[in-house]
């Protein structure tokens, strides 16, 4: 008669065999990490002469003109909706196209200036925020976990409120309507 085999239970792998795998992915002299910062700057220069090229004549904000400025400084007037920064933004969708809006000088710095600040109510009233939020509702998925916690409060916030006032509008509410 055969014996019956048991049947095997894979085990996860030990700590320091997780640990050395992403040790060897990792770039490990100060060269490697020269050329993957480099690199990470390419994808940014042809992302924004990308972009450049598809950017319209007026700001999305408060509608005057870019054509002006937008051939020899395009990096200015093209925004990015989540901040792409490694401190306190969200490089895993630094290139997305979804990631931006085009906006005059001094909508990209009120815009920028506010988010970092915390000054959500000036964001809130700018004409673009709509367009922006939809967007971010957009890329939002394919932000890296680790990062999700650096996305700015307006964007968490303003999906919870709509969430959760969107259909108690109306219906179902205690007092007068």
């Amino acid at each position: 008669m055969p014996k019956e085999s048991k049947p095997k239970v894979s085990y996860p792998e030990p700590y320091w065999k997780q640990r050395y795998k992403i040790k060897l992915g990792a770039a490990h002299s100060e060269q490697e990490k020269k050329q993957e910062k480099s690199k990470k700057k390419d994808e940014l220069k042809v992302y924004y002469a990308d972009q450049a090229l598809t950017a319209p004549s007026k700001c999305e904000n408060c509608r005057k003109g870019l054509q002006a400025t937008i051939n020899f400084h395009p990096r200015a007037h093209i925004c990015h909706v989540i901040a792409k920064t490694k401190e306190g933004g969200c490089p895993s969708v630094s290139t997305h196209p979804k990631n931006k809006w085009y906006g005059c000088l001094d909508c990209h710095t009120l815009y920028d200036d506010s988010i970092m600040k915390g000054d959500f109510y000036i964001v809130i009233q700018m004409p673009v925020f709509p367009t922006l939020l939809e967007r971010f509702n957009s890329f939002k998925d394919e932000i890296k976990i680790s990062e999700r916690k650096n996305i700015p409060l307006i964007f968490q916030k303003t999906e919870l409120e709509v969430k959760n006032d969107g259909p108690a509008k109306g219906k179902g509410r205690k007092g007068k309507n």
